[in-house]
């Protein structure tokens, strides 16, 4: 199962997994699976989505805002599209300094700028 992924995730409410085999015969003993429903909300960036984009974010301290909050990058936990772009601008107030931890990378060759 090396090209096979150990965890699915579909990018909207729908999901179809089919299993073929080929004529040949296999002492193979198939796969066994869990599934979980999760509320796609779990994956929903905080902040503005700048209008005319397709994934640009903006995140904006003051004393009526979130003082932290979530990320993504487009589809995630799903691969994400190929040839998008998105920006995410952080704007701290005066005295303040922006932290950012990643918590999962897995990005391809050149994908990081």
């Amino acid at each position: 199962m090396a090209d096979v992924p150990q965890v699915l995730y579909s990018s909207g409410p729908g999901l179809v997994l089919e299993f073929h085999t080929d004529r040949r015969s296999s002492n193979s003993s198939g796969f066994l699976g869990h599934f979980r429903f999760i509320d796609r909300r779990l994956f929903q960036t905080d902040g503005q989505k700048l209008p005319g984009t397709m994934c640009d974010h903006q995140f904006i301290s003051s004393n009526y805002s979130l003082t932290h909050g979530k990320f993504y990058s487009p589809r995630y936990p799903s691969s994400y599209p190929k040839n998008i772009k998105c920006a995410y601008r952080f704007r701290a107030r005066l005295k303040e300094r922006i932290r950012i931890v990643f918590e999962e990378v897995a990005l391809q060759k050149g994908d990081l700028r």
